[in-house]
């Protein structure tokens, strides 16, 4: 049985005679398309719904980067040129992304997180992949309050950033006081936290929450693999970015939807109630974030407000 041709292959072939007729131009775009309606990067395609929504636009951000150049000098057929291309448009998408105060402050977060020497990854154990520090115990539970993850945030004075040399926007906060909070983030609960929910908190601090998701149907969250040779492409080239961001337990949640909440909870070793939670709470960040997954949506009433000092 012969494989399906993936959109990009017919692109490829002109684009190395220099020749790009109309007929490449729309490989290139149902190329675009299929990325941006995965549901793997609607919480991307969120993000960067004001400033791009169409899939010509999407083929005109990759042309005129120069990155479109670069897929064809690195690509050594068509068929390799068209796997690249769900990769190459999910980095644009993401890209983007980061050009929202949002989505630049969540990459900044874990950025720091990953890179300073103040913050570790617990290696094993029930909190694998959270993050600490070397004060706290790496076996304590949090309580889940994000209220109190949110208050702590604003129990010291943030100094204003007035000079920047960088090349982007101006950050909300300097580096340094960027790494107090999260320390006073991890102390308040006095365990090992998700990268998720040290973003979501740092938001609400700096009022950076994402307002208008869309909406996306539960029949989309499955990440089980697709019978398409597209869609394993897409999903494949993912994996490696989820189980950076995400915790075991959030893999096991992510990698559940097959599951009732009832099942989910038996595997997760605690109630239906707090296994329909965990879910929706996960999926609420995904959606917020400018991390891969698909997720549903909720309103800003659900999100903790936090006080104000």
């Amino acid at each position: 049985m012969a494989m399906p041709t993936l959109p990009g292959s017919i692109a490829y072939e002109e684009l190395t005679n220099n020749d790009l007729t109309d007929e490449g131009y729309k490989d290139l775009v149902a190329a675009a398309r299929m990325a941006m309606n995965n549901p793997s990067n609607e919480g991307i395609r969120a993000e960067i719904s004001q400033r791009l929504s169409e899939p010509e636009e999407l083929v005109s951000e990759l042309a005129t980067s120069y990155r479109l150049h670069q897929l064809v000098q690195r690509s050594i057929s068509a068929t390799h040129f068209a796997r690249s291309l769900p990769r190459a448009f999910k980095d644009l998408m993401r890209d983007l992304a980061r050009r929202s105060d949002s989505g630049a402050f969540a990459y900044r977060i874990v950025t720091t997180l990953r890179t300073s020497a103040t913050f570790q990854q617990v290696p094993e154990g029930p909190n694998q992949g959270r993050w600490t520090t070397s004060e706290l115990d790496p076996d304590a539970m949090w309580v889940e309050d994000e209220n109190a993850l949110v208050n702590a945030t604003w129990r010291f004075e943030v100094a204003p950033v007035t000079e920047w040399s960088g090349d982007r926007r101006t950050p909300v906060c300097s580096d340094d006081d960027l790494v107090s909070i999260l320390k006073a983030v991890l102390n308040e609960a006095c365990a090992p936290l998700p990268a998720t929910e040290i973003i979501r908190a740092l938001r609400h601090r700096f009022q950076l929450l994402f307002t208008d998701p869309e909406q996306i149907d539960d029949t989309l969250i499955a990440v089980a693999s697709s019978e398409s040779v597209e869609e394993q492409v897409i999903v494949a080239s993912e994996a490696e970015e989820l189980l950076q961001i995400l915790t075991s337990e959030e893999m096991d949640i992510l990698k559940s939807e097959h599951l009732s909440v009832r099942e989910l909870g038996d595997k997760l070793g605690c109630s239906k109630s707090a296994a329909a939670a965990k879910r929706q709470k996960l999926r609420r960040f995904l959606s917020d974030s400018w991390t891969t997954v698909p997720g549903s949506t909720s309103s800003e009433s659900e999100s903790p407000a936090g006080e104000h000092p």
